[in-house]
C-alpha cells in the first residue's frame, strides 16, 4: 500500500481529473443519495478507482479524528470512509453494519456517542434514528 501512497502518478489518469468534470460534484454541500450519485457514477467508471480507494483509506487512517474525511473519493461517501475507519478502530469485529439510509456505522446499544465517535444507535430494520424520523416525515 504504500507504494500507492508514495507513487501518485496514476492520479493523471483519474476521470475526476478530466477537464469535462466540475471538481465541485465531489463535495456535495447538500447530503443525500442524488447528490452523491453523480460523483459515485464518476468513479465506477474511472480506470484507477481500486488506486484511488486504496490511497484514500490509508490517508484516512493517518489523520486523528473521524470528522476530517470530506466529499467522495475512491467510490465512496463520507460516512462509507467513515465507518470504515471507525471499523480499523474495531467496531466492525462487533458485526453491527450501518445505516441503510445514510451509512453512519453502528455502535453497540447501551454505549454512548462519545465511545463511539460517529456512528449512530440501530433503532429498527437497520435504520437509525434520523433515518427512521425522516422516512415517517415523507
Amino acid at each position: 500500500m504504500n507504494v500507492l501512497v508514495n507513487d501518485r502518478l496514476w492520479i493523471e489518469n483519474a476521470a475526476c481529473r478530466s477537464a469535462s468534470v466540475d471538481p465541485e460534484v465531489f463535495f456535495p454541500s447538500e447530503r443525500g443519495f442524488d447528490v452523491e450519485e453523480a460523483a459515485l457514477e464518476i468513479c465506477r467508471g474511472c480506470p484507477v478507482v481500486d488506486r484511488c480507494r486504496e490511497y484514500t483509506i490509508e490517508s484516512d487512517r493517518q489523520l486523528a479524528s473521524v470528522y476530517h474525511v470530506h466529499g467522495i473519493c475512491g467510490g465512496l461517501t463520507q460516512a462509507q470512509r467513515r465507518a470504515i475507519k471507525v471499523g480499523h478502530r474495531g467496531l466492525t469485529a462487533l458485526g453491527l453494519g450501518v445505516c441503510r439510509g445514510c451509512e453512519r456505522p453502528f455502535r453497540p446499544k447501551g454505549t454512548k456517542a462519545t465511545e463511539f465517535p460517529g456512528t449512530v444507535i440501530e433503532r429498527c430494520k437497520r435504520l437509525c434514528t434520523r433515518c427512521v424520523t425522516k422516512k415517517k416525515s415523507r
